[in-house]
């Protein structure tokens, strides 16, 4: 019991320090400009989101899983955008803060073993990995989707379409 008491208090820790160092990031991190872009790209297996759909069914639950920046009433420092193609650039930028958050939350697991057993040690990496794993999934599809309609919005307004 003191373990699960223990860890748990230590992923709530590791989980709001975490987002509140992702939200305090510039937005440049999150930008094509960026050093980090290239953890953000859009990899060839992934093929245009179907990878996610067709092998992990990610259309499927990825409403049933928390928003965490509603579940610890966490707000960018950018103010959100009412509708357009700003809005979808800021939800690309937000995926993207997302996806670093957990990304970090599963390099971090291994310091589990310095206060736990091995066998609970590994239970606390394969436990950050399924979860965190599951998130950064539904970012990375969500955004592919996104930048197939932000590239689509911007084509449409080289060629004259009105909205924004």
């Amino acid at each position: 019991m003191r373990f699960i008491l223990i860890n748990l208090f230590a992923w709530l820790i590791f989980y709001s320090v975490f987002s509140i160092g992702c939200q305090k990031l510039p937005n440049f991190y999150f930008s094509v400009k960026s050093p980090l872009d290239g953890i953000f790209k859009e990899r060839n297996f992934e093929n245009k989101g179907k990878f996610w759909r067709q092998e992990f069914y990610v259309h499927r639950w990825k409403g049933y899983l928390p928003e965490g920046s509603n579940l610890f009433n966490i707000n960018s420092q950018t103010e959100k955008p009412e509708k357009g193609l700003d809005l979808i650039k800021f939800q690309i930028m937000e995926s993207k803060r997302s996806e670093l958050l957990h990304w970090s939350l599963i390099i971090i697991s291994p310091y589990f073993f310095i206060w736990n057993p091995v066998w609970i040690g590994w239970a606390m990496i394969i436990f950050s990995v399924v979860t965190n794993g599951s998130f950064i999934i539904i970012q990375r599809f969500d955004r592919i989707r996104l930048c197939s309609i932000q590239n689509r919005m911007e084509n449409m307004i080289k060629k004259g379409a009105v909205f924004r």
